[in-house]
């Protein structure tokens, strides 16, 4: 599990580079066979990584020589009996209800900031996170590029208009 800023790429916009991340990122840990979840939030990246150790350290070691990540942080590193997030699927959405599940989270309040979560919290942020892709109205999503919750949606670079001033803004 780490934490990470995300550079844009020059001439991109930052939510094009996490795309183009979380894009070559799903092909190549499909092919070795590494889940996890993540947690994409005002540049700023938390993800656990799960699978063969061979294949998560093949996988950490490509995010380390990324030069659209910086600061990466290593924040747990252990063994697992079992994958908590093997059907981990990413809602590029941020929703009213959102602000009420994350009220009390110090990492969410005035940006994200991940380097206050201890390796228990980070883990307990990403099931609530995976807990919430299951829910309305997530869970009746489309394609980010025609996304049917786009008129519910608070996101900047989904909804219709502006997030709001309670939302997680630019969190995915």
């Amino acid at each position: 599990m780490y934490h990470s800023r995300i550079k844009a790429e020059p001439g991109a916009s930052l939510r094009d580079t996490v795309d183009a991340i979380t894009d070559s990122a799903a092909k190549r840990n499909a092919a070795l066979g590494v889940t996890g979840a993540l947690l994409a939030c005002n540049g700023r990246f938390l993800q656990v990584l799960e699978g063969d150790k061979d294949a998560v350290r093949q996988v950490y070691g490509a995010i380390l020589l990324d030069p659209r990540h910086t600061d990466v942080q290593l924040l747990d590193s252990r063994a697992i009996v079992s994958r908590q997030f093997a059907d981990w699927s990413l809602c590029c959405g941020v929703f009213t209800d959102d602000g009420a599940a994350f009220a009390h989270e110090p990492a969410l309040r005035d940006g994200f900031k991940p380097e206050l979560l201890s390796p228990a919290s980070a883990l307990g942020l990403l099931a609530t996170m995976r807990d919430l892709q299951r829910l309305e109205p997530r869970s009746r999503r489309g394609r980010p590029a025609a996304c049917t919750l786009a008129a519910e949606c608070l996101d900047r670079s989904c909804a219709n208009g502006p997030a709001g001033p309670d939302s997680l803004s630019n969190c995915a």
